[in-house]
């Protein structure tokens, strides 16, 4: 399967990290597992559904995802055209 993004793995010890740098380049991140959305590309289902680059995915499909890995194994596992919904924080 295919969105259209670029993600990587958050957890909370790292929301924390990230937080606690007044330079960060990322804002605030959610004490959280799951997947920071890093780029949306253009014209992919995930730009038309609405993603933005910063937001963090807690959930695809139904099913709670607590890392970039996790994320990509459901996303790999749906069908072409299947609509997933996806749960962003």
């Amino acid at each position: 399967g295919f969105i259209g993004v670029s993600m990587t793995s958050v957890t909370p010890e790292l929301a924390v990290q990230n937080n606690e740098d007044p330079n960060s380049a990322h804002g605030i991140i959610p004490r959280v597992y799951g997947v920071m959305i890093t780029k949306v590309f253009p014209d992919t289902p995930a730009e038309s559904g609405g993603l933005r680059r910063l937001d963090v995915v807690v959930e695809i499909g139904g099913q709670r995802c607590r890392g970039a890995d996790e994320a990509q194994l459901i996303i790999d596992g749906a069908t072409v055209g299947e609509e997933l919904s996806i749960k962003a924080i």
